[in-house]
């Protein structure tokens, strides 16, 4: 007759057919906050008599379910359900083949999987829920938690994730083993502790011998009191709230031993880092801070309650296999009246046999017994809170990671000068704006309202790093080049320059630059503005020149000076004007020729006094014209010593010692103007140039003519072929229209529509209003001019 497991002290169900495996022996440790574990010593029956062991298909047992129930003789029954995790196969006797196997709960499967990965804006039961899912997990927790802004899952089983943040957060589990299931149980309250099932009031018996048969009890209880820390003190810091240091400290309720001064100190307390002011898009979210304060008195007193639940730990023996790790039993019958209370059992180790045996049959006699800890339940006993044991990943040094941020931006920040990055590490994030907490970006200097700033644009790599190796606290460092974000200048053949270049943003196609060139004897500094150039000093400007200083400025220039110019020029002076010169002195006017004054005029010279005009000429005044005119209104006069002729309304008068008509003395003539020859001033030189992106062309000590310096200053310009099918799909345009000084249009006028380096784009008549409009034509910079007006020119912008 076959073997059976009924009516038996231990019974095990598997997949495998019924009694196929028998229990023998097990073994068994659970605690509050702790995975069970159940060894257990199977045997199967042979049907044959032999030595070949029975093989047991390791599909149908490994990672299945199994169940175990102990039955005592007093009806007090236990049951006990897991997952195999271990099975190995032993020797085998005449009658029996043995096994061995370790039993465990479902949610060990997290033991063996690990990753990494990020949570953002989710509370920590949100974030548990979602590790446990496809587990039967059962939340009893009580009060509000806020949602984290960053938690980072980093080289760690789930497992040990969800251990730190239930840790982190005071929460403690057990399980709920029922027939051929079993459940974890997360709770943050005393009151979730469920009776001992089977057996919930417990007597205390020293003595295990009765005449009324078997009865489970306790036989041995005894306490154990630890002085231990007695004060906690926490320090930690959010960067948006830099004037608080976010202090707490709180006392044990136990007072003993001078223990008061017995303080643990820790920064930072964990507590601040969870929460930011700014939403995910870089909006206010000052209320978000909010969750700091309740979080770290929470934190606070999780610590210490945590220290005193194991100020006082009983430990005991009993034969009740009901007792169970979570659960609460109430002591009774203990000669020490104090003792008969309620307890929450932190730990049990069950330890059962077969009996009578399968092998000999023989009675056993105390084939049950465990050994349990537990702390006081109730009234004026501290709740019980998990150790904070699972250690926090430490990030070892610095990662790179790319910056990322909405699609269409290319750069993306909130007002503190922060990014967010795709790690490379994160398989879950989406290289968006939601790929990241906003991480702040260390600079030079960062003073108030003062210091340096460069933002790291998306598509940068960037280099991480991590306030103590914390995962959930990074901090970008700086930037570094890859094959996608090369640097400024081709390297190594350029390796002696230096500088800092940006791009035009959005788009690009244009840059801001302040470069340096060390080569030996081609030093250089080189500053490119995209668009304006502006510079403002409040006190004086100093500059020396060493040399030639050449200046080309493609339209006007314009200077105010609201006091004096003071201006020494120790050679000569050479300045050409191609149109107009407009000058209006608003005082008097000294002028000082120390030599020669030569001028010449080829048109005319206009000159208009409304006072006086007065020359005074040491020798000689020479005027040679044509035709000479003197028109005054009240007198003309020639006077040469005492003799004169005056020219009046009234007459003329001749006064002279002598005066001589038609006879006599001899006209003098009138000498040439000693004219030089003017020399044209040289023509300056362009300053060297670069293009956007790493191409670093030069241009030094070439002549600014207008097309080079045109290329220099728009590149890339438009062109236009309106019989050209390509030109279909181009968008862009212009739009030209004049006006004459005091608004009105003028219509008919020839236009023509010029690149920089003269190639004409378009032409053509101004209509009715004035206007013309130019399709279908590349973006770029192009010149328009009204040839049968006077050559001005506009640029459009």
């Amino acid at each position: 007759m076959a073997t059976t497991q009924d009516d038996r002290l231990l019974k095990i169900e598997t997949p495998l057919e019924k009694d196929f495996l028998l229990l023998n022996k097990f073994y068994a440790t659970e605690k509050l906050s702790g995975l069970f574990e159940i060894s257990v010593e199977l045997l199967h029956e042979e049907e044959e008599e032999g030595h070949e062991p029975t093989d047991v298909d390791i599909q149908s047992i490994l990672g299945k379910g199994v169940s175990i129930t102990v039955t005592q003789d007093d009806g007090v029954a236990r049951n006990f359900n897991g997952m195999v995790n271990q099975f190995s196969q032993g020797n085998r006797s005449t009658r029996f083949t043995y096994y061995s196997a370790t039993i465990v709960p479902h949610v060990w499967l997290l033991t063996q999987k690990s990753q990494s990965r990020i949570f953002q804006h989710k509370s920590v039961q949100e974030i548990l829920e979602e590790v446990f899912d496809g587990f039967e997990v059962v939340f009893q927790i009580q009060g509000d938690f806020e949602r984290r802004n960053y938690c980072v899952q980093y080289r760690e089983t789930d497992f040990n994730f969800a251990s730190r943040l239930m840790e982190e957060e005071g929460f403690y589990y057990y399980f709920e083993h029922t027939e051929g299931n079993h459940k974890m149980i997360i709770a943050n309250t005393p009151q979730s502790h469920q009776d001992n099932p089977g057996k919930n009031e417990i007597d205390y018996q020293l003595d295990m011998s009765t005449e009324e048969g078997f009865v489970s009890v306790i036989r041995d209880i005894k306490a154990a009191f630890k002085l231990q820390t007695g004060a906690i003190a926490f320090r930690d810091r959010n960067f948006q709230l830099p004037g608080n240091m976010l202090s707490a400290s709180v006392q044990s309720m136990h007072k003993v031993g001078d223990n008061h001064n017995l303080e643990v100190y820790e920064f930072p307390g964990g507590y601040a880092r969870k929460y930011d002011g700014k939403d995910r898009m870089g909006g206010d979210n000052s209320s978000g801070l909010d969750g700091i304060f309740p979080d770290k008195d929470r934190t606070l007193q999780n610590t210490m309650e945590a220290l005193d639940s194991q100020f006082e730990v009983l430990s005991g023996a009993s034969n009740c296999c009901a007792l169970t790790g979570g659960y609460r039993f109430n002591l009774e019958k203990h000669p020490k009246r104090d003792r008969n209370r309620q307890y929450v059992l932190t730990s049990v180790s069950h330890r059962a046999e077969q009996s009578p045996t399968y092998v000999s049959d023989e009675d056993l006699g105390e084939s049950y017994l465990n050994s349990f800890s537990c702390i006081p339940h109730g009234a004026g006993a501290p709740p019980f809170r998990p150790e904070r044991v699972t250690p926090k990943p430490i990030v070892q040094g610095s990662q790179t990671a790319v910056v990322v941020g909405p699609a269409g931006e290319e750069i993306f920040t909130d007002e503190f000068g922060r990014i967010k990055v795709q790690f490379p590490w994160d398989r879950q994030g989406q290289v968006d704006a939601d790929s990241s907490c906003w991480m702040r970006v260390t600079q030079s200097w960062a003073g108030n309202g003062w210091g340096s700033m460069f933002i790291p644009r998306i598509g940068m790599e960037v280099v991480v790093d991590f306030l103590e190796g914390d995962p959930d606290q990074p901090i970008v460092g700086g930037c570094v080049y890859n094959p996608d974000m090369i640097p400024p200048y081709p390297l190594p053949d350029e390796k002696t320059k230096s500088g800092v270049k940006s791009d035009s943003s959005k788009g690009g196609g244009g840059f801001n630059e302040i470069r340096f060139e060390d080569k030996k004897g081609e030093e250089q500094v080189f500053v490119h503005a995209q668009k304006d150039l502006d510079m403002r000093i409040k006190n004086d400007r100093r500059e020396l020149v060493a040399n030639d200083r050449h200046t080309f400025i493609q339209r006007d220039k314009r200077e105010h000076i609201k006091r004096d110019e003071h201006k020494i020029v120790e050679r000569d002076t050479y300045h050409q004007y191609e149109k107009k010169v407009h000058t209006r002195i608003m005082d008097t006017y000294h002028k000082l020729h120390e030599k020669d004054v030569t001028e010449q005029n080829y048109e005319n010279v206009d000159v208009a006094i409304i006072k006086n005009y007065t020359i005074d000429v040491g020798q000689k005044v020479s005027i040679a014209a044509g035709e000479i005119v003197l028109d005054a209104s009240t007198a003309v006069t020639l006077k040469c010593g005492g003799n004169f002729i005056k020219v009046h309304p009234g007459g003329v008068d001749i006064v002279g010692s002598m005066v001589k008509i038609n006879s006599g003395g001899a006209a003098g003539s009138a000498s040439s103007a000693n004219l030089c020859p003017v020399t044209e001033p040289e023509k300056a030189l362009i300053a060297d140039n670069a293009d956007p992106g790493s191409k670093s062309p030069t241009y030094k000590n070439q002549i600014a003519d207008r097309t080079r310096f045109e290329k220099m200053m728009y590149g890339s310009s438009p062109s236009h072929n309106p019989n050209s099918s390509k030109n279909e799909d181009k968008k862009s345009w212009i739009e030209i229209k004049l006006e004459d000084d005091e608004g009105n249009p003028v219509p008919g006028e020839k236009y023509l529509v010029t690149l920089p380096d003269g190639s004409t784009v378009a032409s053509g008549t101004l209509d009715s209003k004035g206007e013309a409009r130019v399709e279908s034509i590349d973006p770029g910079n192009c010149q328009i001019t009204f040839p049968d007006m006077d050559g001005r020119s506009w640029e459009k912008k």
